[in-house]
C-alpha cells in the first residue's frame, strides 16, 4: 500500500510539473518583449513601431489579417470623399490597436501608407472620435487596388475640418510619437 502511494504521489507531481511547463511554454512574458502578441504567420498588413510598444519583435508590433481579426472589431457606416453614399467599413479601432502593444492611452501617431505618404494623427482624435483602422469595405476585405488593405476611417469626417486628409488608405506603418 504505501508503495502504491509513493508512486501515485510521483505520478500527480510529475503530472503537476508537466502542466506547468506547458502553461509556461504558452504564455507569452514580458522580459521577452512580447506583450501578448504571438509572431505573424500570414502576410504583414501593418507594422506598429515606437520606443514604448511591446510587441512581437524589438520595439514594434507587425500584424498579419488574422492577429486583426482578433482585435474587438468595429463597423462604421459613412460617407467618405472617395466613394458613393453610406458605406459600411469594420476593422478595428487605433484606439485598441494601441491598447494591444501596450499603449493604454491614446498618444499622437504618424501613419505611413505603402506610397510613402504621411499623416499625424493627434490623440484628441481618439478620444472625440472612433477612428478606425477598416479592413473590410461592405463586408470585403480590401485589396491595395481599392484603398487597401487597411484604410483609417474617421466616421464623421464629412465637413469637418481636416478630418479627410487624415483618412490615409493604404496604410502599412504606425509610428508611436512619445
Amino acid at each position: 500500500m504505501t508503495h502504491e502511494l509513493s508512486i501515485s504521489a510521483a505520478f500527480r507531481r510529475l503530472a503537476v510539473a508537466a502542466l506547468l511547463l506547458f502553461a509556461a511554454a504558452q504564455t507569452p512574458t514580458l522580459a521577452s518583449g512580447n506583450a501578448g502578441l504571438g509572431a505573424p504567420s500570414g502576410q504583414i498588413v501593418l507594422s506598429v513601431v515606437g520606443e514604448s510598444v511591446h510587441g512581437n519583435r524589438a520595439g514594434a508590433a507587425d500584424f498579419d489579417r488574422d492577429m486583426l481579426d482578433h482585435l474587438p472589431r468595429t463597423t462604421v457606416e459613412t460617407e467618405t470623399e472617395w466613394t458613393d453614399g453610406v458605406q459600411r467599413f469594420e476593422g478595428v479601432l487605433l484606439k485598441d490597436i494601441l491598447d494591444a502593444v501596450g499603449i493604454h492611452e491614446p498618444c499622437d501617431v504618424r501613419a505611413v501608407a505603402l506610397n510613402d505618404y504621411v499623416i499625424g494623427i493627434p490623440a484628441d482624435d481618439m478620444r472625440r472620435t472612433d477612428v478606425l483602422v477598416a479592413d473590410r469595405h461592405n463586408g470585403e476585405p480590401m485589396a491595395i487596388r481599392n484603398k487597401g488593405p487597411l484604410w483609417i476611417i474617421y466616421p464623421d469626417s464629412s465637413g469637418v475640418d481636416d478630418r479627410a486628409d487624415k483618412m490615409i488608405w493604404q496604410l502599412r506603418t504606425l509610428e508611436v510619437l512619445d
